[in-house]
């Protein structure tokens, strides 16, 4: 859950998506000595890369004062004079991928 409201100020809402998956299978293999539980997590998500867009035609939300075409000069400049492309200017996200697994055995259990 995400708010558009801090100190009475209104924002404009990021964006983003998270997806869990996982499950969990666990029970006796024999009976009050020795069990077996295993659980698996997989988590993904995409969310912009930054609160800001470039200051362009058209741009809406956290608005930066710098112009795109400011930055796309300085992408150009570095790119012909020290060959790094520094990537996208706006409009681009981080994507995260996430795997967890758990296995865990137990022996000597006893049931008093």
């Amino acid at each position: 859950m995400a708010g558009s409201k801090a100190e009475g100020v209104t924002f404009a809402k990021t964006p983003f998506e998270v997806t869990t998956k996982g499950f969990r299978l666990g029970g006796p293999i024999i009976k009050n000595k020795l069990f077996f539980f295993i659980n698996a997590e997989k988590s993904s998500g995409a969310k912009p890369a930054l609160d800001w867009s470039a200051n362009k035609s058209g741009a809406t939300g956290n608005v930066s004062r710098t112009s795109y075409d400011s930055l796309a000069d300085l992408k150009n400049f570095m790119k012909t004079n020290l060959n790094w492309d520094m990537g996208e200017i706006d409009n681009y996200s981080n994507k995260t991928a996430i795997a967890k697994l758990l296995r865990i055995a137990c022996s000597g259990y006893k049931n008093q």
